[in-house]
């Protein structure tokens, strides 16, 4: 497919923004098409399955950054490798820490103790806790407790992709519905996935490298003191003023 070919040479070569701008502009719908597809990236000897919108967010950073775009995709398919490598383990999930950025939305997440995702995005690894990043640092941490994608029509949760609306209790109905109804710069009405953590606790774990990139997989197996079974709290405090 020539679009297909035109696609991997951008990411392979890109050095010229303006020019990748144009191709972007002229076949931006094949483009998007295409990009909600594709699950394999190469570069060089590296190859790994992955999600459409990474290579979108890496593709990004490469045309601002064009001088690192080695370093830059190396850098990501080394953190994806690890997502499909270290998330088969056994109780892989019950040690890692999946954190998102949240820029925009930090205020109503530390609210409603929610973070919400596209119900068609798909994470590769098991986790147990999400952090939420942002100015180059996690910044809180809570464990998972459920999830649930779903649409709201006439003032209701309608379930979607399996989940069982049933499942919530009157507070997380509440809280889910509240974040929909007070979330001006998104509209999260429709095609919606909610992460229910138990609280979110303040932490300080900073970067010293790359910034995170929508999303990164933290194994927390690799951190001395962690045991499994901790609390968020505790994670939160065992990560407070460390870096990665």
């Amino acid at each position: 497919m020539e679009i297909a070919k035109l696609l991997v040479d951008i990411l392979k070569t890109i050095i010229w923004p303006s020019i990748v701008l144009t191709i972007v502009l002229m076949f931006r719908k094949q483009i998007r098409m295409l990009l909600n597809r594709i699950k394999k990236f190469k570069y060089g000897e590296f190859e790994v399955n992955t999600e459409s919108d990474r290579i979108e967010a890496v593709k990004k950073e490469i045309e601002d950054q064009p001088e690192k775009k080695s370093e830059l995709i190396k850098s990501t398919l080394h953190d994806l490798n690890l997502e499909l490598t270290k998330g088969t383990e056994k109780n892989a999930g019950d040690r890692t820490l999946l954190v998102f950025t949240a820029n925009l939305s930090h205020k109503e997440n530390l609210k409603y103790n929610i973070y919400y995702d596209p119900a068609t995005r798909h994470h590769n690894s098991p986790f147990k806790y999400i952090g939420l990043y942002k100015d180059s640092e996690v910044f809180a941490i809570g464990e998972v407790k459920k999830i649930i994608s779903c649409n709201y029509i006439d003032e209701k949760l309608i379930g979607t992709n399996g989940s069982d609306i049933n499942s919530l209790s009157a507070a997380e109905y509440e809280r889910i519905k509240e974040i929909i109804e007070n979330t001006e710069y998104y509209d999260l009405e429709t095609g919606t996935k909610f992460f229910l953590v138990d609280d979110f606790y303040p932490t300080h774990y900073k970067t010293h490298g790359y910034p995170i990139r929508q999303k990164k997989y933290f194994w927390l197996d690799e951190v001395e003191g962690f045991k499994e079974g901790m609390t968020a709290a505790e994670v939160a405090q065992l990560l407070n003023d460390k870096e990665w």
